[in-house]
């Protein structure tokens, strides 16, 4: 999906009115409050779907650190859920 389309139902929701806040920047926050969670930096490089930059390791590592990944969503979400209680 298009950051784009992020960004327009962002607007229409109307939590984006004043167009200060962007799917690149939600993307960012993730990544920041993952790395200082401690999670694995090719685990978050994953969940963000970025690719291996060096071609003969992509080729050969397909790991997906699913599990880990799986934890790192649900406590993505719990934070997100604790920060307005």
């Amino acid at each position: 999906m298009a950051a784009t389309t992020i960004n327009a139902v962002l607007i229409r929701a109307g939590f984006n009115h004043e167009r200060l806040f962007r799917a690149h920047g939600a993307r960012g926050t993730f990544s920041t409050w993952a790395y200082e969670q401690g999670f694995t930096p090719l685990a978050v490089e994953r969940q963000l779907a970025h690719v291996e930059k060096n071609r003969v390791s992509r080729a050969y590592n397909k790991a997906e650190f699913l599990p880990e990944r799986q934890r790192m969503m649900q406590d993505w979400g719990d934070y997100l859920q604790n920060i307005g209680s």
